[in-house]
């Protein structure tokens, strides 16, 4: 698995560049991650057992700190998985690069602490009278609008990391800069990702209908298919 310097960059200036892609493109990104996960079915399958594991945690406090890291590694490691296979060279089972790197571990951490956020902002709603004064203040008779702003800011949150792995694996970003980078991208392409995002949550739900079993097609596929839609904007 070779990092890229240069893909998704401006070759004159060294600036990360992306593009608009077409509204209906997150079908497209879905069949590519069927593509993908029929291409090297057997390592992506035993990843996400490994991540499934993992999920099997979220029950408890540790669990709601170490799932969403968990899942930025798994991304990161789907995106190398998928650019080596495109490159014709044989998928890796040796993940030290992945876990070696500090700016991955970065947006790990970063992402667990927004996660920890929404969900105590989504507990507090549902909690009110456990929430702090200076949060609720005077117009809590509205919690409807409480969480409409809860899952405006998951998508957002959603936005700024689904890519954000490939950025730093497969280009070197730092963590900063591949957060507001996927966060970036994602809202300039923003119709077309939120239809990848109905699609994706859609199939994971197919997914855990049969005991949970169809998650393990079902996460690799989504994740394929983000590496894709992180290919087209930012390639």
């Amino acid at each position: 698995m070779h990092r890229t310097q240069t893909s998704g960059t401006d070759p004159r200036t060294g600036i990360f560049t992306t593009g608009c892609v077409h509204p209906g493109s997150a079908v497209a990104w879905l069949g590519a991650g069927w593509s993908y996960f029929m291409r090297m079915t057997a390592p992506l399958a035993v990843l996400s057992v490994t991540l499934l594991g993992a999920a099997l945690l979220t029950s408890t406090r540790v669990g709601a700190v170490l799932f969403p890291a968990a899942v930025i590694f798994y991304l990161g490691i789907v995106a190398g998985y998928c650019r080596t296979l495109d490159q014709g060279e044989q998928v890796p089972c040796d993940h030290a690069q992945v876990y070696g790197s500090a700016s991955l571990w970065i947006v790990a951490a970063v992402a667990s602490a927004v996660a920890l956020g929404l969900r105590r902002l989504g507990e507090t709603i549902g909690a009110p009278a456990l929430a702090p004064s200076w949060l609720i203040g005077e117009h809590f008779g509205r919690p409807d609008l409480y969480f409409l702003a809860v899952i405006a800011l998951t998508l957002l949150a959603c936005m700024a990391f689904c890519m954000a792995p490939a950025l730093v694996i497969l280009n070197g970003a730092n963590p900063l800069r591949a957060i507001c980078l996927s966060l970036l991208g994602s809202l300039k392409n923003v119709v077309p990702l939120l239809a990848f995002f109905v699609l994706t949550g859609a199939l994971l739900i197919l997914g855990i209908l049969p005991l949970g079993a169809g998650l393990i097609v079902a996460m690799p596929v989504a994740a394929c298919g983000t590496f894709k839609a992180y290919e087209k904007i930012f390639n």
